[in-house]
């Protein structure tokens, strides 16, 4: 690796290893073996795409939700009746590892991450705007009643905010 990509997947495997970790232990991975999984995440990881993607995070993520799987399904291979008792525990237990909460508000945030620099980053109207019609939830009117605008300037604001924060966000967003 050159010196400058070996510090960037440095930098990248410092900033997702606690996530991941977090992850892998949602999904019931034991202790001795997430950072093992964690490793086979990063190896394919680079094996498959470059360091500096733009959805890294959500890759990872994917991949390491993938092995997850994989490992459960692995550890879980083997005949039981439904009906049974073992076979309810084991569904019960299986069932665990396929919850999207933790991975989900890893991905959110990350998402929010991005949201939150692109709003920093806009025109001081522009974030007047969305504090106030999307987050403090006041009406068009009361916030322009605020900021000492008409509510039509406040709308007009608030759509062309809303625009440059979609296009922003464009790559970031599946269809």
């Amino acid at each position: 690796m050159e010196p400058k990509i070996n510090e960037m997947f440095q930098s990248m495997y410092e900033e997702y290893k606690k996530p991941l970790r977090t992850i892998a232990r949602h999904y019931g991975i034991p202790y001795d073996e997430i950072d093992d999984e964690i490793q086979e995440t990063f190896t394919s990881y680079f094996e498959n795409y470059s360091v500096d993607n733009e959805k890294k995070g959500c890759i990872l993520i994917t991949i390491l939700r993938n092995r997850c799987i994989d490992y459960r399904r692995k550890i879980h291979y083997e005949t039981v009746s439904v009906d049974s008792e073992e076979g309810r525990f084991a569904i019960d237990e299986l069932m665990t590892g396929f919850r999207k909460d933790t991975a989900d508000r890893v991905a959110d945030r990350d998402l929010y991450e991005k949201v939150r620099k692109f709003v920093s980053e806009m025109r001081y109207e522009w974030q007047e705007v969305i504090l106030y019609c999307c987050i403090l939830q006041y009406t068009s009117e009361e916030a322009g009643e605020i900021l000492g605008i008409s509510g039509t300037a406040c709308r007009s604001r608030l759509l062309r905010a809303r625009e440059h924060l979609k296009k922003k966000l464009s790559p970031y967003l599946s269809e």
